[in-house]
This record gives structure tokens, C-alpha cells and sequence, in this order.
């Protein structure tokens, strides 16, 4: 059975020009008469229905073209790395929707230190979610400490000494443990260490561009050292 384009548009919901479209990317490809008329196949009307849920679940139409040129091979892999970004997206818009409930609160501080004092609560909540009580109370002793400012300036340092070393193919190991010596002297555990340090990376790669210390394959490659070391 064929259908008109005029028949598969009422039935999918879209229009002539985003048929078009699809013809001209390659991604769904009707018969085309002598006589100039467009028709399709109940297979196209498959591959549409197909196209759409795909759109739905956030696939580009680069994505899916090269899913449909490749008889979707690769397709089953690439639904759950849809479904683990789809999490990671909504744990960044619950964060947004606490940290903008917390700020409205602050009403009488300038709306730079409500955000900045709220995304420091929302730090600490994480910390104690995470956290024993008892390590948790030694976090919030370090963070306190006058010695702090000195001790982020080191792990700056420690993290650049990271970089040279991974650069340079110099050994990893003895940089992690400088690194962590920082936060040894605050009797916290190797677990908890990692975790601030876990936590320190990924609050960096989600801020500025020009203000990231390492870069993602420098932190991946850290955060991949942090647990062997």
C-alpha cells in the first residue's frame, strides 16, 4: 500500500517541508512518480514512526541517519548512553530548582552571595548525604580552617604537577599521594579524600571553561589514578 505525502503528513503530524527535509538528509526516501507526486511504503511509515520516538528521546537526525545507514547496529548502546545522559540531566535541573528555592530565601543579600552562599549549602548537604558523621564533621573542620586558602593553593599545585607528569608519561603515583597528603593531616580517610577530590574535579569541569584546571581527559585520567593510588 502507498501513501501520499498530503496522508502521511495528517497521519504522522508534521509537514511537507520536514518530509523534504528528511529526503534531503537521506533519512526517509519516498517513491517518486513521473508525475512528480511523492509516495510512501508501510516501511516508511515504520521508519517515521521510528525517526520521532528517537527525536523523543534525544537523538539528532545526524544520530539517527547514521543509525539507519548502519541498519542500527550500534543502536541498543546508544539508547542507554541517551538514558544515563537523560539521568544526568535531571540531577542538574533538580540541583538548579534546590539552589533557586534556597536563593529566593536570601532575600537580603545581593543576589551574588544568595547564589554563592546557597551552592555552598548544597555542597555541604552532599558532603553529609555521602559522608559518615564522623568524617563529615572532620570536612567541615577542614573547610573552616584558617589554612585552608593554603591548602586549595597547594592542590592547585599538586594538580598542575599532575598534568606535567601525565604530559611528560612520568610516573602518577607519587603526585596522587602528594595530593593527598593535603587532607591527611585533617585525619580523614583515603574513602573520604577521594570523594572531596571526586567532588573538587567534577564542581571544575562544570564551571568556566577559561577557569578548569584539568581538562576532561585530564580529569577522567585523575579521577581513574584516584582509586588505584
Amino acid at each position: 500500500m502507498k501513501y501520499s505525502s498530503t496522508e502521511v503528513t495528517k497521519r504522522a503530524s508534521i509537514t511537507k517541508k520536514t518530509l523534504r527535509h528528511y529526503q534531503k538528509i537521506g533519512i526517509l526516501n519516498p517513491i517518486i512518480e513521473a508525475n512528480g507526486y511523492w509516495y510512501y511504503t508501510e516501511n516508511d511509515l515504520t521508519t517515521l514512526q521510528l525517526i520521532q520516538t528517537l527525536q523523543v528521546m534525544g537523538f539528532t537526525l545526524k544520530e539517527i541517519k547514521a543509525n539507519i545507514d548502519s541498519n542500527y547496529t550500534d543502536l541498543r548502546h546508544q539508547v542507554l548512553e541517551k538514558k544515563n545522559y537523560i539521568k544526568e540531566q535531571l540531577m542538574q535541573l533538580d540541583l538548579a530548582s534546590r539552589l533557586i528555592d534556597k536563593i529566593e530565601k536570601k532575600e537580603t543579600l545581593s543576589p551574588i552571595d544568595a547564589i554563592m552562599e546557597s551552592f555552598e549549602e548544597e555542597h555541604l548537604e552532599w558532603y553529609r548525604q555521602q559522608l559518615p558523621q564522623a568524617q563529615y564533621d572532620l570536612v567541615i573542620d577542614m573547610l573552616n580552617n584558617p589554612k585552608s586558602a593554603d591548602d586549595h593553593q597547594q592542590l592547585l599545585i599538586g594538580l598542575n604537577s599532575f598534568k606535567d607528569a601525565l604530559q611528560a608519561n612520568k610516573p602518577i603515583a607519587p603526585v596522587i599521594q602528594t595530593i593527598k597528603t593535603i587532607f591527611r593531616k585533617y585525619d580523614i580517610d583515603n574513602a573520604t579524600i577521594n570523594l572531596v577530590l571526586t567532588s573538587f574535579i567534577t564542581a571544575n569541569l562544570e564551571g568556566p571553561l577559561s577557569q578548569r584546571i584539568l581538562s576532561i581527559h585530564e580529569s577522567t585520567k585523575f579521577l581513574e589514578y584516584l582509586e588505584r593510588y
